[in-house]
Protein backbone atom coordinates (compact mmCIF):
# COMPACT_ATOMS: atom_id res chain seq x y z
CA UNK A 1 0.00 0.00 0.00
CA UNK A 2 2.76 2.56 0.56
CA UNK A 3 4.58 1.62 -2.56
CA UNK A 4 1.20 2.49 -4.87
CA UNK A 5 2.02 6.04 -5.11
CA UNK A 6 5.12 5.24 -6.92
CA UNK A 7 5.38 3.99 -10.26
CA UNK A 8 7.45 0.93 -11.99
CA UNK A 9 10.26 1.62 -9.87
CA UNK A 10 10.99 2.41 -6.69
CA UNK A 11 13.42 4.79 -5.32
CA UNK A 12 16.62 3.32 -3.19
CA UNK A 13 17.30 6.01 -0.47
CA UNK A 14 19.99 5.22 2.26
CA UNK A 15 20.79 6.37 5.62
CA UNK A 16 20.98 10.04 4.49
CA UNK A 17 18.13 9.93 3.01
CA UNK A 18 19.45 10.71 -0.23
CA UNK A 19 18.35 8.27 -3.70
CA UNK A 20 21.27 6.19 -4.10
CA UNK A 21 19.57 3.70 -7.01
CA UNK A 22 15.94 2.50 -7.93
CA UNK A 23 14.39 -1.62 -7.91
CA UNK A 24 11.50 -2.42 -9.79
CA UNK A 25 8.24 -2.62 -7.56
CA UNK A 26 7.36 -6.01 -8.44
CA UNK A 27 10.44 -7.24 -7.63
CA UNK A 28 10.73 -4.94 -3.99
CA UNK A 29 7.47 -7.17 -3.09
CA UNK A 30 8.56 -10.09 -3.79
CA UNK A 31 11.55 -9.42 -1.31
CA UNK A 32 8.94 -8.37 1.20
CA UNK A 33 7.27 -11.36 0.48
CA UNK A 34 9.87 -13.91 0.80
CA UNK A 35 11.33 -11.87 3.89
CA UNK A 36 8.92 -13.63 6.10
CA UNK A 37 8.96 -16.85 4.64
CA UNK A 38 12.93 -17.63 6.36
CA UNK A 39 12.02 -20.27 8.61
CA UNK A 40 9.97 -21.81 6.43
CA UNK A 41 12.64 -21.58 3.78
CA UNK A 42 14.82 -23.54 6.19
CA UNK A 43 12.41 -26.18 7.04
CA UNK A 44 11.33 -27.10 3.36
CA UNK A 45 15.12 -26.83 2.47
CA UNK A 46 15.41 -30.47 4.78
CA UNK A 47 12.90 -32.30 2.44
CA UNK A 48 14.42 -34.53 -0.04
CA UNK A 49 11.82 -33.48 -2.39
CA UNK A 50 11.25 -30.35 -4.72
CA UNK A 51 8.93 -27.67 -4.00
CA UNK A 52 8.21 -24.60 -5.83
CA UNK A 53 5.06 -22.47 -5.26
CA UNK A 54 3.83 -19.60 -7.37
CA UNK A 55 1.39 -16.92 -6.67
CA UNK A 56 -1.93 -16.84 -8.38
CA UNK A 57 -0.19 -14.38 -11.20
CA UNK A 58 2.38 -17.11 -11.81
CA UNK A 59 5.20 -15.15 -10.28
CA UNK A 60 7.32 -17.43 -8.78
CA UNK A 61 7.62 -16.67 -4.87
CA UNK A 62 9.82 -19.60 -3.58
CA UNK A 63 11.73 -22.58 -4.90
CA UNK A 64 14.31 -24.88 -2.52
CA UNK A 65 17.22 -26.12 -2.48
CA UNK A 66 16.23 -29.87 -3.47
CA UNK A 67 14.22 -27.97 -6.60
CA UNK A 68 17.87 -26.15 -7.59
CA UNK A 69 19.34 -29.55 -7.39
CA UNK A 70 16.90 -31.56 -9.16
CA UNK A 71 16.64 -28.74 -12.01
CA UNK A 72 20.57 -27.70 -11.71
CA UNK A 73 19.52 -23.95 -11.55
CA UNK A 74 20.07 -21.52 -8.75
CA UNK A 75 16.90 -20.69 -6.59
CA UNK A 76 17.92 -17.17 -7.47
CA UNK A 77 17.59 -17.26 -11.22
CA UNK A 78 14.15 -18.72 -10.42
CA UNK A 79 12.21 -15.89 -7.71
CA UNK A 80 10.15 -13.56 -9.21
CA UNK A 81 9.70 -15.02 -12.66
CA UNK A 82 6.27 -15.80 -14.15
CA UNK A 83 5.58 -19.52 -14.99
CA UNK A 84 2.94 -18.00 -17.43
CA UNK A 85 5.94 -16.86 -19.84
CA UNK A 86 9.00 -19.42 -18.74
CA UNK A 87 7.14 -22.40 -18.86
CA UNK A 88 3.50 -21.77 -20.43
CA UNK A 89 2.72 -25.59 -20.92
CA UNK A 90 3.83 -26.88 -17.83
CA UNK A 91 1.61 -28.31 -15.15
CA UNK A 92 1.82 -25.87 -12.86
CA UNK A 93 0.19 -23.39 -15.26
CA UNK A 94 -2.35 -26.13 -15.45
CA UNK A 95 -3.00 -26.21 -11.68
CA UNK A 96 -2.80 -22.30 -11.91
CA UNK A 97 -5.80 -22.16 -14.42
CA UNK A 98 -8.06 -24.89 -13.47
CA UNK A 99 -7.38 -24.26 -9.66
CA UNK A 100 -7.56 -28.36 -9.19
CA UNK A 101 -4.96 -30.38 -8.26
CA UNK A 102 -2.99 -33.02 -10.36
CA UNK A 103 -0.48 -35.91 -9.80
CA UNK A 104 1.87 -36.54 -12.70
CA UNK A 105 3.82 -40.05 -12.07
CA UNK A 106 7.08 -40.05 -14.16
CA UNK A 107 6.84 -37.24 -16.35
CA UNK A 108 9.72 -36.47 -18.58
CA UNK A 109 10.99 -32.95 -18.47
CA UNK A 110 13.33 -32.60 -21.56
CA UNK A 111 15.11 -29.07 -20.64
CA UNK A 112 16.78 -31.10 -17.93
CA UNK A 113 16.52 -34.59 -19.77
CA UNK A 114 15.06 -36.55 -16.37
CA UNK A 115 11.91 -38.04 -15.20
CA UNK A 116 9.68 -36.50 -12.37
CA UNK A 117 6.66 -37.42 -10.09
CA UNK A 118 4.59 -34.81 -8.62
CA UNK A 119 1.86 -33.41 -7.39
CA UNK A 120 0.63 -29.87 -7.45
CA UNK A 121 -2.00 -28.39 -5.53
CA UNK A 122 -3.87 -25.20 -5.20
CA UNK A 123 -3.38 -22.51 -2.03
CA UNK A 124 -5.76 -21.32 -0.13
CA UNK A 125 -5.03 -17.54 1.57
CA UNK A 126 -7.77 -16.36 3.97
CA UNK A 127 -10.19 -18.52 1.74
CA UNK A 128 -9.35 -17.37 -1.37
CA UNK A 129 -6.76 -18.57 -4.16
CA UNK A 130 -3.53 -17.73 -3.93
CA UNK A 131 -1.52 -19.84 -6.35
CA UNK A 132 -0.57 -23.00 -6.34
CA UNK A 133 2.65 -25.49 -5.18
CA UNK A 134 4.26 -28.39 -6.88
CA UNK A 135 6.17 -31.16 -4.36
CA UNK A 136 8.30 -33.53 -6.84
CA UNK A 137 10.98 -35.46 -7.12
CA UNK A 138 13.35 -37.11 -9.55
CA UNK A 139 12.07 -40.22 -11.21
CA UNK A 140 14.66 -40.97 -13.08
CA UNK A 141 16.30 -44.15 -11.58
CA UNK A 142 12.56 -45.36 -11.41
CA UNK A 143 12.31 -45.31 -15.34
CA UNK A 144 15.74 -46.54 -15.44
CA UNK A 145 15.21 -49.17 -13.24
CA UNK A 146 11.59 -49.95 -14.73
CA UNK A 147 13.11 -50.13 -18.16
CA UNK A 148 15.68 -52.93 -16.87
CA UNK A 149 13.12 -55.02 -15.49
CA UNK A 150 10.81 -55.12 -18.36
CA UNK A 151 13.90 -56.11 -20.24
CA UNK A 152 14.55 -58.63 -18.09
CA UNK A 153 10.97 -59.47 -18.08
CA UNK A 154 11.03 -59.64 -21.83
CA UNK A 155 14.14 -62.37 -21.67
CA UNK A 156 12.50 -64.70 -19.28
CA UNK A 157 9.56 -64.79 -21.84
CA UNK A 158 11.56 -65.40 -24.53
CA UNK A 159 13.17 -68.46 -22.41
CA UNK A 160 9.76 -69.35 -21.37
CA UNK A 161 9.22 -69.71 -24.63
CA UNK A 162 11.96 -71.63 -26.10
CA UNK A 163 11.65 -73.55 -22.96
CA UNK A 164 8.04 -74.60 -24.08
CA UNK A 165 8.96 -75.40 -27.77
CA UNK A 166 11.48 -77.76 -26.66
CA UNK A 167 9.44 -79.57 -23.98
CA UNK A 168 6.94 -79.82 -27.19
CA UNK A 169 9.23 -81.03 -30.11
CA UNK A 170 10.34 -83.78 -27.17
CA UNK A 171 7.03 -84.80 -26.77
CA UNK A 172 6.12 -84.97 -30.68
CA UNK A 173 9.31 -86.80 -30.63
CA UNK A 174 10.47 -84.08 -33.21
CA UNK A 175 14.93 -84.56 -34.18
CA UNK A 176 16.52 -82.61 -36.01
CA UNK A 177 19.11 -80.02 -36.34
CA UNK A 178 17.45 -76.93 -38.36
CA UNK A 179 16.97 -73.87 -36.78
Amino acid sequence: EELEPFGPLVPIIDGRRRAVGEIKKERLLNVVRLKGHELMSEIMDQYSEGVIAAGSDGIIFYANDMYAKIFEVPVGKVLGRNVFETEPNSALVRVLKSRKPQTLDRQYVETIDKYVSCRISPISINGRFGGAVSVFSDASELVALDHKVRHAEQVASDLRERMDSLTEADRLKIVGQSP
